[in-house]
């Protein structure tokens, strides 16, 4: 550190001189700094090194328009690696320097690295240098505040937003959190930021589209997308449903030309879109149901795609929770929905994954609890389905899925469930299904971990203590 020190103090000899290459020491010094000290313990350096001193007395001079872009982009990057250990009145004007850097009048390295220490500055939380809490902080939140960052947000999503329709997938990470955490700083919707959503959101897809497989990409654009959703209480959900529409579209109609984890994450978007916050416009209105839905169940009847089957049962249950009597009043190629959804939980409970089958679980569970009279008469096809895959279940969260699956009917119709358990078995016409679910249970219940399907699992066999069966007891 020491040595790293007398190189900024011959690059502050070396610009009094008028030499002009004096900057390239300066930054360097600064990249060496932010090398050795930014992941270490930072009282445990503290005899040499203090983050605040260093900001204030050099990063923040160099963070300066008139710096040297290089040098200027360097500094933005240190403000990122210390932006937990400064104090916010430090924060702050690093913050509005950062933001001002973000102009078109800056390079566009200068723009990614301010990106970067926006999004540090707007997610790290309070510490002292020492690696504490400062004095009254509260808990984790954004560094500089959310009130400081409020009246920032119209013109952080433009410039951010901008900046990530030329972003590489290098830099697309950095820019997508910065605008993640500004998306989630609490503001109230005004016209001029109303009018940046739409932009936003475009961009956001794109880079979703451009992501390539790149899994912390995809997470960040969908996490984005979700801050958008549930915004206050879902007053932009119907314009991310048919934003978002063509997208999903597109990947039911043609699941090749994209790769696995776009096609999860596509997915696990539909699902949080539908899941819309409480008190947010009907999805009858929207895209969602009148075209996206047909074509999620068409491709679930027919699809072999692991990575669309498994968050596609997750997206079928938000449309059962969200509106299950307006989809299951629909039709897909003549065949009532609900038949539909029988037809694919059995299929993937036959013929998928173990991840699949548990998923598809998932559905029955769903179908049972909220309409038990009308799955009725596929009762004996999806139980005994259930049962010959749990027969053969070799994973331990298929196992728990699926005695999770019965203990639930127990619960819910104890003697209805065990009547029929002792009326069907398999392959073996002297084991009753029953026995065989019961065998099972015992053997694997102490190892289910899952707090929920432990609950429901011990309920269940609780019910079956209380019911004074005698042969059921044995």
């Amino acid at each position: 550190m020491s040595a790293v020190m007398e190189h900024l103090e011959e690059a502050g000899r070396l610009r009094s001189s008028g030499t002009e290459t004096w900057w390239r020491r300066r930054e360097a010094s600064i990249y060496a700094v932010s090398v050795m000290c930014a992941d270490c313990d930072v009282a445990h350096v503290a005899g040499i090194f203090q983050p605040r001193d260093f900001m204030q007395n050099v990063v923040l001079q160099d963070m300066a328009h008139s710096s040297p872009p290089v040098l200027r982009g360097r500094a933005l990057q240190c403000v990122a690696c210390f932006a937990e250990y400064i104090p916010i009145e430090l924060a702050q004007q690093c913050f509005a320097i950062a933001v001002q850097s973000l102009g078109h009048d800056s390079s566009l390295p200068v723009q990614m690295t301010a990106a970067r220490a926006i999004e540090s500055l707007s997610s790290s939380e309070n510490k002292t240098g020492g690696g504490g809490r400062e004095k009254g902080g509260g808990g984790a939140g954004p560094k500089v505040g959310a009130e400081f960052m409020r009246p920032h947000v119209p013109m952080l999503l433009q410039r951010i937003s901008v900046l990530l329709s030329s972003a590489s997938e290098d830099s697309a990470l950095i820019t997508l959190e910065a605008l993640h955490n500004t998306l989630k700083t609490p503001f109230v919707t005004t016209e001029e930021i109303a009018a940046q959503i739409p932009h936003v959101l475009e961009q956001i897809l794109l880079a979703l589209g451009r992501s390539a497989g790149d899994v912390m990409i995809a997470t960040e654009a969908v996490e984005a997308i979700e801050a958008i959703v549930t915004k206050n209480d879902g007053e932009f959900v119907g314009l991310v449903a048919n934003q978002c529409a063509p997208l999903c579209l597109s990947l039911m109609a043609t699941p090749d030309r994209f790769v696995g984890t776009q096609a999860e994450s596509i997915m696990e978007l539909l699902a949080k879109i539908v899941k819309r916050p409480p008190g947010a416009a009907s999805m009858m209105d929207n895209p969602l149901v009148s075209s996206v839905l047909p074509a999620l169940v068409t491709t679930m009847l027919t699809c072999e795609v692991e990575d669309i089957l498994q968050p596609g049962c997750a997206c079928m249950r938000s449309y059962m929770r969200e509106a299950f009597r307006e989809t299951m009043s629909m039709e897909i190629q003549g065949k009532p929905m609900l038949e539909c959804y029988v037809h694919i939980a059995v299929r993937m409970l036959r013929l998928g994954s173990e991840g699949s089958a548990e998923a598809a679980s998932a559905i029955v569970a769903q179908l049972f609890l909220r309409c038990r009279a009308e799955v009725e008469r596929f009762l004996p096809q999806l139980l005994i389905t259930s049962l010959v895959r749990l027969r053969v279940a070799r994973g331990q969260g298929l196992r728990q899925a699926l005695v999770g699956l019965f203990a639930r009917l127990i619960v819910q119709d104890r003697a209805a469930t065990i009547l029929f358990l002792r009326q069907h078995s398999l392959s073996d016409p002297h084991q009753s299904a029953l026995s065989l679910l019961l065998f099972i249970w015992a053997r694997y219940q102490p190892e289910f971990c899952d707090s929920y399907q432990v609950n429901v699992t011990v309920a269940a066999l609780g019910a079956l203590l209380c019911s004074g069966d005698d042969e059921l007891l044995r």
